[in-house]
């Protein structure tokens, strides 16, 4: 199991739609669909040669471009978004897999909590925080890595575009 985590610094979210309830436009059940840029810091866990420090992740994929899913409600407090997260990452290889024909991904769940500092507005600046699992994947028998990511700090603004009531 993998010590270091993938931490994925999101610089930009949308609000792909959503639904409130009637009356209140802003609590109910919010989808959303965002990509960002996701760098990889920390080391693997594993066994390195005797006395040799375990390998950076950045040598085996050097970042990756997230599509990531939230799914989840907006409390009657409408600072307070509270819910689940997917994402697949297509990721870039790093300077180990530099003569590799090969391909890596990353695969991430796992629930979240957001503050939201302006609601009410078209725009909706907010922060977050989540914890899940995560799997880095490689072709042609690269193997694959796994284990818990214990903080995914997220920063993101909303668009309120559709909204169903």
């Amino acid at each position: 199991m993998r010590i270091g985590m993938m931490a994925g610094v999101v610089v930009a979210g949308m609000l792909a739609g959503g639904t409130a309830m009637a009356g209140d436009v802003n609590s109910g059940i919010e989808v959303g669909l965002r990509t960002g840029y996701a760098i990889p810091l920390g080391n693997s866990a594993g066994s390195p040669a005797a006395g040799a420090p375990a390998p950076n992740l950045s040598d085996t994929i050097s970042g990756a471009i997230p599509i990531w899913i939230d799914a989840g409600y907006r409390l009657a407090s409408p600072n307070l978004f509270l819910g689940a997260y997917f994402q697949y990452g297509i990721g870039f290889n790093g300077s180990a897999l530099n003569n590799c024909n090969c391909s890596t991904n990353v695969v991430m769940y796992g629930i979240q909590a957001h503050y939201h500092f302006m609601p009410d507005q078209t725009i909706d600046p907010w922060a977050g925080y989540g914890i899940g699992m995560e799997q880095v994947n490689g072709s042609n028998n690269n193997g694959s890595a796994s284990g818990w990511d214990y903080g995914i700090l997220q920063v993101g603004a909303d668009y309120r575009g559709l909204m169903i009531t």
